[in-house]
């Protein structure tokens, strides 16, 4: 069976397009008791976490809701700006590459993402400019890996699952797209997108 034809491609954001320093900070600040492994579980598992994500919790409830996971010996107020820091900037290459794909795609991010960055993102990056659209989580009060919100992105960009290529750097969120009828491959940041793209004769 052919596989319907590429017309939308959908990124994450942190880890796809944008380097993030989040581990090493967190090693920082814990002396180096904190690892990447239980960095990961507190974004995937804990409700301060994901309700951030999800647009219902407050800033200083996220704070404290990982200061006390993590055991650290900070305020709330120097936790967060401390978490400002963790954005480094976009990888090298990766807005040239959305800028070439958006002349032959539709293109757009679905990103579990914040208050704190979401705003900072459209400004700094001209997201709005250079994609289609921008769907992020604390806005749709959604994550992934809900399916929901794989099939509000298809509605939003007006395209049919099979239509779409995501790309995330979590395996949880590819197989979810995939369940969710969307093409979906991992990868970590640009080259390997740019890898994937050369696989499907588009780059």
């Amino acid at each position: 069976m052919l596989k319907p034809i590429l017309k939308g491609i959908l990124f994450d954001l942190v880890g796809v397009l944008l380097e993030f320093c989040g581990p090493e900070k967190i090693s920082e600040l814990t002396r180096g008791r904190v690892g990447v492994d239980l960095f990961s579980r507190f974004w995937n598992e804990s409700e301060y976490a994901l309700d951030f994500s999800k647009g219902i919790c407050s800033p200083k409830e996220f704070a404290r809701g990982a200061i006390d996971y993590f055991e650290l010996e900070i305020g709330p107020e120097e936790f967060l700006e401390n978490y400002q820091s963790w954005y480094v900037g976009p990888y090298p290459g990766a807005i040239s590459l959305v800028r070439e794909l958006k002349n032959r795609f539709k293109v757009g991010c679905l990103s579990n993402i914040n208050e704190i960055y979401t705003s900072r993102f459209i400004q700094e990056l001209q997201l709005n400019q250079i994609m289609n659209d921008c769907i992020f989580s604390n806005e749709v009060r959604m994550v992934k890996p809900d399916l929901e919100i794989f099939y509000l992105a298809a509605r939003r960009i007006n395209l049919e699952m099979g239509q779409i290529l995501f790309f995330d750097d979590s395996q949880t969120n590819v197989d979810a797209a995939i369940e969710s009828g969307m093409q979906a491959r991992r990868v970590d940041g640009p080259r390997e997108v740019q890898k994937v793209l050369t696989e499907f004769g588009i780059w």
